[in-house]
């Protein structure tokens, strides 16, 4: 395996897609969060470094202003935002949400349960929020369950409940997606005890019908990988972002493998096999470099337009991209480290997570310039608004 499949591996691995088998603890949840800002942080230039290193963080260089395609015309930014972040001295993990304009802590939103573990998180309009609680056994990760919230004009939580088909028995739920008005949650799945996630399970929360869409094993030999979820027009369509491979048997020695690609289908709620969707764009589309690779991609609303991260040996690029080319048709944000990115339910607003030195790089992108957010320099695991 070569440097850039090692980093598209870690990153199928990490918190965004799902946990792995064996049982959550604390100490489990806080070394996965310095491998993901190690991983997202290293490049490959940087490679060997890191594997002589693993406890040092790569530094970001200063950020400075660039030209990029900017959002238009002028809305007002989510008023508030979710972030699960380390807290500084205890290293614990905390779930907050928090003022997008004081930073202020206006709710405390945790997970139910005895031992549950916050896998995922996903907001739709109106400042709805859908997160993924994993159920720990004593042996492993026993299922997911599935909850829905929202926030009142002050920040509070109200009507916290379990989705109707959100207990998820025997399954490990990540990489939420939620359609604009709430009525569509898709959550990529897996069996409690195996690896990556591989299919899709789209709930529709007023009435608990669900579809599944299967991704594990594509024409070809190809193994496919969940990593991001995300819909557009109007929840009809499913857009999956991962990363397929070949599986190494002697039957698929001719499999040639994909890599990095988004996969659109539409009849969201349908289900059917992934393989039936439209390949949006690929890694390749973005760009020739062979040592480059995307960290996140997600679909806009509209769908004719995607967000991805494209990171290399000098950073990483924010793209918009044409899912009727699948080139990149702007630049809406660079920095000189590694990014990840979750947009708002409109598409318009993407928050930036990227390491430094002393903790995370927090923040949305207002036209072209990072708009810092708290916490400041530390280490965030999950994000969303």
């Amino acid at each position: 395996m070569n440097e850039t499949e090692m980093m598209q591996l870690s990153r199928l691995l990490n918190g965004l897609v799902g946990e792995p088998p064996h049982r959550v603890t604390v100490g489990a949840v806080r070394r996965k969060v310095v491998m993901r800002r190690l991983i997202a942080g290293v490049t490959v230039t940087a490679a060997a470094a890191f594997a002589g290193s693993a406890g040092l963080l790569i530094s970001a260089h200063a950020l400075g202003k660039h030209p990029a395609m900017s959002v238009s015309p002028r809305a007002a930014e989510p008023r508030y935002y979710f972030e699960a972040a380390l807290r500084p001295r205890s290293g614990h993990l905390r779930d907050l949400v928090r003022s997008t304009a004081a930073g202020t802590i206006t709710a405390r939103p945790h997970c139910p349960g005895p031992d549950p573990y916050l896998s995922a998180v996903a907001t739709a309009s109106r400042e709805t929020f859908f997160i993924a609680c994993l159920q720990n056994g004593r042996h492993g990760v026993t299922g997911t369950r599935l909850y829905r919230f929202a926030l009142t004009r002050s920040g509070r939580v109200t009507g916290f409940r379990l989705l109707i088909s959100g207990n998820l028995n025997g399954l490990r739920g990540g990489a939420l997606a939620a359609s604009p008005d709430g009525a569509e949650l898709a959550v990529g799945i897996a069996p409690a005890r195996s690896g990556p996630l591989s299919d899709i399970l789209v709930i529709n929360t007023r009435t608990g019908r669900h579809a599944v869409w299967h991704a594990a094993h594509l024409p070809g030999g190809i193994k496919f990988n969940v990593q991001d979820l995300s819909f557009a027009r109007n929840g009809r369509v499913l857009a999956v972002f991962g990363w397929g491979r070949c599986r190494k048997t002697a039957a698929e020695r001719t499999c040639k493998s994909p890599g990095q690609e988004m996969v659109a289908v539409s009849h969201a709620t349908a289900g059917g096999r992934l393989a039936n969707g439209r390949v949006l764009f690929s890694l390749p589309s973005l760009t020739p470099d062979r040592h480059a690779w995307i960290n996140d991609a997600f679909i806009r609303p509209d769908g004719a337009t995607a967000i991805a991260v494209l990171s290399g040996s000098t950073g990483s690029s924010v793209l918009r991209v044409s899912t009727a080319t699948g080139k990149p048709s702007g630049v809406l944000y660079r920095a000189r480290t590694n990014l990840v990115i979750r947009p708002d339910p409109s598409g318009r607003f993407v928050l930036v997570v990227g390491p430094t030195l002393g903790g995370d790089l927090f923040g949305w992108i207002d036209h072209g310039n990072l708009a810092p957010l708290k916490p400041a320099a530390q280490a965030v695991y999950l994000e969303a608004w």
